[in-house]
C-alpha cells in the first residue's frame, strides 16, 4: 500500500528517491499491457495514490533534487496506466490534483 520502508526498532523511514519513484512508475507503466484489464483495474487506484503520495511526502532533501524532466515522466507513465481504465476526463482530473500537489511541495 505504501512506497516507504519502516525499519522497526529505531524507527527510520527510508523513501525512495524521486529517480526511483520515476524509474518504478515506468516500468510498471511498461508493464501494464501484460496484465489483464480486471488486474490493472484493481491495482490502478492503489497504485496511483501510493506512487502519488510517495511523490508528494519526499523529505525536504529529496524534494530539493527534484526535476521537472522527474515529474513530467511521473506523469506520463501514471497517464500511461490509468488510461487504460480510466476515461480521459477522469485521467485529466487525477494528474491535474497530482501536479498541483508536486507544485506546492
Amino acid at each position: 500500500q505504501t512506497i516507504v520502508k519502516d525499519e522497526g526498532k529505531n524507527k527510520k523511514r527510508r523513501y525512495l528517491n524521486i529517480v526511483q519513484l520515476k524509474q518504478l512508475a515506468e516500468a510498471i507503466t511498461k508493464c501494464t499491457n501484460l496484465f489483464t484489464r480486471p488486474f490493472v483495474r484493481a491495482m490502478a487506484p492503489e497504485l496511483r495514490e501510493a506512487l502519488f503520495a510517495a511523490v508528494t511526502s519526499l523529505p525536504d532533501r529529496e524534494v530539493r533534487r527534484i526535476e521537472k524532466s522527474h515529474i513530467e515522466s511521473v506523469v506520463r507513465s501514471a497517464k500511461g496506466l490509468l488510461l487504460r481504465v480510466y476515461k480521459a476526463p477522469e485521467v485529466r482530473e487525477f494528474i491535474d490534483r497530482f501536479e498541483i500537489d508536486a507544485a506546492l511541495i
